[in-house]
């Protein structure tokens, strides 16, 4: 393994409690006990890896695409592409 992008070790201690509710949580997720603490460890510090950004990108492009369907169904048409948002159109009212 290349120097540079060998990882330290790092020696955890873990309460006996704690390590088996790991390691039980890790067998569900069908993970190692080391790639469980990891996940934890990410999720807790708001890190988010590429294939999870991927992932909420595609979730948002879905997401958008069936708010413009809904919203044309319903008569709200898109605005121009030079603009964002929504157009509603508006009816003439006769006084």
């Amino acid at each position: 393994m290349n120097k540079e992008k060998q990882i330290t070790p790092y020696p955890l201690r873990l309460e006996s409690d704690l390590r088996k509710r790991l390691e039980e949580v890790a067998a569900q997720n069908g993970r190692s006990l080391h790639a469980e603490i990891i996940a934890c460890l990410s999720v807790a510090s708001g890190h988010k890896s590429d294939a999870e950004k991927a992932d909420e990108e595609r979730i948002r492009a879905i997401a958008l695409e069936v708010v413009r369907e809904e919203l044309k169904k319903s008569g709200v048409a898109p605005a121009p592409e030079h603009e964002t948002g929504f157009s509603i159109p508006m009816q003439k009212r006769h006084y």
